[in-house]
């Protein structure tokens, strides 16, 4: 028997690359189907199935593992399905690797070894070649301003906000499935979202916030540690018993989330505008990436922080093939609507990977999160924004990342939100630390020791007084404690964070 095992290389750029949603959920949805059953049936040479033998391919993680009966037969395999990716799935990368595999059963010891040594020819051949896996452009026909690629494909597209015209291949192949995409998740979901509700391929749909301009949050989940537990597994039956696990704690998590969503409508539809659809609500969200322990979602700017912690919360109930309780990381970025889709994607990748770097250098085994609201004129990665304009003198103006259910310590991220209400805490309709006071602490924060002195000063003869900070010792001298402060953090959480939950929060 011989193994073939694929993995697709730069997935986040094939789904990214465009700042139309339709585009991306095509895109997703198109990774995702390439390995499965309808994708592959035609094909002269297919992998062998359960009834055929014991070793059934495995799925998951962006990559496949399937079994042959002859080399020859994987080798024309791969020919055929290169050759309708390049034509269904155009720009997808992938990388192969074929060998011989020799294991009795399911539950066979010396699956592990067999496929480290598969991972290793991958890799050798991920580095020796990678496959052109779009029509080369021919000089003479203008690039498409959607993907870069020719203008080969004429599209008319039904939405009004689309240019019907020419645009490239890979265009075409995105906005034929994103339609397959939309149907999917509904049915999937159906049996929540009910008559009343609906997703929505446009972002401009996901709603907007009374009086202010759109904002949209991208939030990146992934979980913790999940490539050392897949290495760890011995045995096929192993892998795939994990691998449904962790499947269906995301999946799982994320009905909660809509659930939540849904019971708290009445709030939630006071927060932003909500738009309707043939007579029906969209639900103000709408997952693009949700595979593995791996989601990523689109939502309305004020609710991104509030829904990510929902789906950690419930993905924490959940535990692995050894009973361990499954964890992941969050990055959060907050844009406006016409900010650079794919540029969002990236902080909110980076935050993830900060909160994860931050949860290793603390030895912490729970879940953490991070967030951003981006301005459009700031350009570089997370590290060198954060390091320029979040820096004042020795002093750091930011304490994220925080953890999320746990309110025992300072980077307790319920703690977090509780000081953050008591800031923005209202008595008799009116707010108990004036706005206006909250704007000139932000500036205050990015000044010097004395600026600060004097701002406290200033709110002492006004009668003005910051609320008591829990758990945080020195913040109300000088706003700063061992270099960083919280105040910052509290500021920008409460413009992106639902006034409903804080109200909550503040016991009113």
């Amino acid at each position: 028997m011989f193994a073939l095992l694929i993995d697709t290389v730069s997935i986040q750029k094939f789904i990214f690359g465009s700042n139309k949603l339709r585009d991306n959920l095509g895109a997703s949805f198109l990774v995702q189907a390439i390995f499965e059953s309808n994708f592959i049936k035609d094909l002269k040479n297919i992998p062998l199935k359960e009834n055929d033998n014991s070793c059934k391919g495995y799925i998951g993680g962006g990559n496949a593992l399937f079994f042959f009966d002859e080399y020859e037969i994987a080798k024309n395999f791969v020919e055929e399905w290169s050759e309708k990716l390049l034509i269904e799935a155009p720009g997808l990368n992938s990388a192969v690797a074929i060998s011989e595999f020799l294991i009795t059963d399911n539950d066979d010891p010396s699956f592990q070894p067999k496929l480290k040594e598969l991972f290793k020819i991958l890799n050798n051949n991920k580095a020796e070649f990678i496959a052109n896996t779009i029509i080369p452009k021919h000089g003479i026909t203008a690039d498409c301003e959607r993907s870069g690629y020719s203008k080969d494909v004429w599209i008319k597209f039904p939405q009004k906000e689309d240019a019907t015209g020419y645009y490239s291949s890979q265009v075409n192949a995105k906005f034929a499935f994103a339609g397959k995409a939309l149907e999917k998740l509904e049915t999937d979901y159906k049996d929540i979202i009910g008559s009343e509700f609906k997703f929505t391929n446009d972002l401009e749909k996901l709603g907007k916030s009374h009086g202010e301009d759109s904002h949209l949050s991208i939030v990146h989940i992934d979980g913790n540690s999940m490539g050392k537990k897949f290495q760890a597994c011995k045995t096929l039956n192993e892998l795939k018993t994990l691998s449904a696990k962790v499947e269906n704690a995301t999946r799982d998590s994320f009905k909660v989330l809509l659930k939540t969503i849904i019971n708290e409508w009445d709030f939630i539809k006071k927060e932003i505008q909500p738009e309707t659809e043939s007579g029906k609500y969209i639900i103000p969200i709408r997952p693009i990436i949700m595979g593995g322990d791996d989601i990523t979602f689109v939502c309305d700017g004020r609710l991104g922080i509030y829904f990510a912690k929902i789906f950690m919360e419930a993905f924490e109930k959940h535990t692995d093939s050894e009973g361990n309780k499954l964890t992941s990381c969050a990055g959060i970025s907050i844009t406006k609507l016409k900010f650079p889709f794919y540029r969002g994607y990236q902080i909110a990748e980076q935050l993830c990977t900060n909160a994860k770097v931050i949860r290793n250098d603390k030895d912490d085994k729970g879940s953490w999160i991070d967030f951003h609201i981006s301005s459009g004129n700031i350009s570089g990665s997370l590290e060198e924004i954060r390091n320029r304009y979040y820096k004042n003198g020795k002093n750091t103006l930011l304490k994220r990342p925080y953890k999320i259910c746990d309110d025992s310590t300072i980077s307790g991220f319920d703690l977090f939100v509780e000081n953050t209400a008591s800031l923005f805490s209202e008595k008799d309709g009116k707010q108990t630390f004036p706005q206006s006071k909250i704007k000139e602490l932000r500036t205050v924060l990015t000044l010097g020791e004395s600026a600060r002195k004097s701002f406290q000063v200033q709110l002492e003869a006004s009668g003005n007084k910051l609320p008591k900070v829990e758990k945080y010792s020195g913040y109300n001298t000088d706003f700063f404690s061992d270099e960083n402060t919280i105040y910052f953090d509290m500021i920008e959480l409460g413009d992106v964070y639902p006034k409903f939950e804080l109200k909550r929060r503040s016991g009113k």
